[in-house]
Formats: structure tokens, C-alpha cells, sequence
């Protein structure tokens, strides 16, 4: 399926609801500002910007500064290894340049594996999936279904908000 404008904008709102609700460190405008350089950066790359939203939430929960718990290199809000990036430590805590990071190395795996999902795992795993590589496979593919059953209720919710907009107004001219 061709991505056309619309798509993308719908899965840069989609990624921010995601990223409002579930990435406990960022804020509103924070999760704005990360969905919308989803939606360039991984639209550019072919990646889906809700996948992205559902890693930074995974890898970092919106903490664009955040290294490694483990004692690891991984940088930032998609936990982006230094060693693998023209990028230093320091400029992947950029969300900028974590996101551009982020999204091309998604972009490059899934050209090495193909267009199923398995390019998850080996973004996750650096190359060599394991268990816990396919596990966080199947856990962003559940994020991702997830905030699309959101999705289908927002027109839902439009719908509410419009029709009680009409009975205050209706109740509003019977006062006056």
C-alpha cells in the first residue's frame, strides 16, 4: 500500500496519542514534538512512526537523555548504540538525532530482512536476535494493534463530544 499524506498524518497523530498515554516521561509537547519527528524521519524511511513511538516507550519511556541501565551504550529515547552510528553518545541524546538514528537503522534492517516484522528483532538484538530479541518483537507488534483499536474509537469519541456540544447548545438557546 502506498503511504499518502493522510496515512502518515493519521499514524503521527496515532504515535503521539501512543506516546501521551504510555512514554511516562514525556509530557504532552514532548510527545508532539516526538511524533512528529516520527512521522518525518521513520515516513522518509518507510518505517511506521507507531512503531517507533512503541520502541522510545519500550527503550526509554520518553527520557530523551537516558543510557543504558544495563551497562551498555544504548543512548537516548530509542537506546541507539553509539558504535553502530556516526553519532556520539552525546548527539544521540538528542531526540533529533536519536530518532533519525533510530528510524534509518529500522529502515536498514528491514532492507537486509525483508518486509516481514523480523527486522524488529534484529534492531533489538544488533544483528543476532534471541529469545528476548523476538520477544520484544511480539511486544511492539501488541503496542502497535493496540493503539490502532484506540484509533478505531476516536471518530467514536468525535461523535460523543459532537453530540454533546449540540444538547448544551440546545439547552444554552432555551435559557436565553
Amino acid at each position: 500500500m502506498p503511504v499518502t499524506f493522510f496515512y502518515l498524518i493519521e499514524r503521527v497523530i496515532l504515535a503521539w496519542l501512543y506516546l501521551d498515554t504510555y512514554a511516562y516521561y514525556a509530557g504532552p509537547l514532548d510527545s508532539a514534538y516526538y511524533a512528529l519527528l516520527l512521522g518525518y524521519e521513520c515516513g522518509s524511511q518507510g518505517i511506521d512512526p507507531v512503531v517507533g513511538a512503541a520502541i522510545i516507550h519500550h527503550e526509554s519511556g520518553g527520557l530523551p537523555g537516558v543510557i543504558s541501565w544495563v551497562g551498555g551504550t544504548d543512548t537516548g529515547l530509542m537506546q541507539i548504540v553509539p558504535e553502530w552510528q556516526p553519532f556520539t553518545q552525546e548527539e544521540l541524546k538528542s531526540p533529533a538525532v536519536n530518532i533519525h538514528a533510530g528510524c534509518k537503522a529500522l529502515h536498514d534492517w528491514k532492507e537486509t530482512y525483508g518486509k516481514g516484522d523480523d527486522y524488529l528483532a534484529h534492531f533489538a538484538g544488533g544483528g543476532h536476535p534471541n529469545k528476548a530479541a523476538y520477544a520484544f518483537q511480539r511486544w511492539v507488534e501488541k503496542r502497535v494493534k493496540k493503539a490502532e483499536k484506540v484509533w478505531q474509537e476516536v471518530p467514536m469519541f468525535f461523535d460523543m463530544l459532537e453530540r454533546a456540544w449540540n444538547e448544551v447548545t440546545k439547552r444554552v438557546e432555551v435559557v436565553s
